[in-house]
């Protein structure tokens, strides 16, 4: 049955909607796993264009420092005192807060995860070298990602950080989240930046 030409719609993409809809296969391939077929639908070319959107958000966020940290005390139950604190990483938007687990993600599957990881760690830092002025044996743990650990920059990096606020190395924790640890997994789990050597520190599922 030869379909009524009154009933069919036609588009003209130009060359920028043809990459997105690429991208949008592609991303949503990634997404459901491999060996499989992926059909074009709507619903698909809006999501991309949202993560699209966000990721360019993202990138304007981390390139002008608007990327909050927050600190989580931790608490010694048989004294009630705060012995450490954690760093997180919070963006606030103009539409309220975007989740972590959403823009972090973001920041993995594009080049941002790298200056996220320092802007993250370099504010942290910063305010941990202001607590200690009041509490001198205060430490703090800093998440980071599978892919800034397997980077053989991210150790100096961050020991440079750490000895521009004059702050003892054994008093920050590098730290993987166990959600970000798969296996088989051929990386590293933390830093140990008082001797550079390389621990297994796990922290929480926490983002």
């Amino acid at each position: 049955e030869n379909p009524d030409p009154a009933k069919i719609s036609t588009k003209v993409w130009n060359p920028e909607e043809i990459d997105l809809v690429v991208t949008s296969y592609k991303y949503t391939a990634k997404v459901e796993g491999k060996n499989r077929c992926v059909f074009f639908t709507p619903q698909m070319y809006q999501r991309v264009q949202e993560r699209m959107s966000l990721e360019q958000a993202l990138r304007q966020a981390v390139a002008e420092e608007h990327i909050d940290v927050w600190f989580q005390p931790i608490v010694e139950l048989s004294s009630a005192r705060v012995v450490a604190t954690e760093a997180l990483a919070r963006w606030q938007r103009a539409d309220g807060c975007c989740s972590p687990s959403q823009f972090i993600s973001i920041a993995e599957e594009s080049d941002l995860i790298r200056p996220l990881g320092l802007l993250v760690a370099k504010k942290s830092l910063a305010a941990l070298a202001h607590i200690r002025q009041a509490h001198p044996r205060m430490t703090m743990g800093i998440n980071l990602s599978v892919r800034q650990m397997r980077s053989r920059q991210t150790l100096s990096e961050l020991c440079e950080l750490v000895d521009a606020q004059k702050l003892p190395r054994s008093s920050v924790h590098f730290e993987v989240t166990e959600s970000d640890v798969v296996a088989p997994f051929a990386g590293v789990a933390g830093f140990n930046l008082e001797n550079r050597q390389v621990i297994c520190r796990f922290a929480g599922n926490r983002r």
